[in-house]
């Protein structure tokens, strides 16, 4: 998976992500964390965009 800043966000080896809500925890260089859960619906596409409800 690319995010929308072209980082790369890499899965463990042979995980299979398709048919699954995904969530997200983002912790910076400080220790301060978001998480976002289920940002992701269990119908998602390669190449579509989403964004948790914090950033809005």
């Amino acid at each position: 998976m690319i995010n929308g800043d072209d980082q790369r966000w890499v899965t463990s080896h042979r995980v299979s992500l398709a048919g699954q809500s995904l969530s997200f925890r983002v912790t910076s260089s400080d220790g301060k964390a978001v998480e976002s859960k289920d940002v992701v619906p269990k119908n998602w596409k390669f190449g579509e965009t989403y964004e948790g409800g914090q950033f809005k």
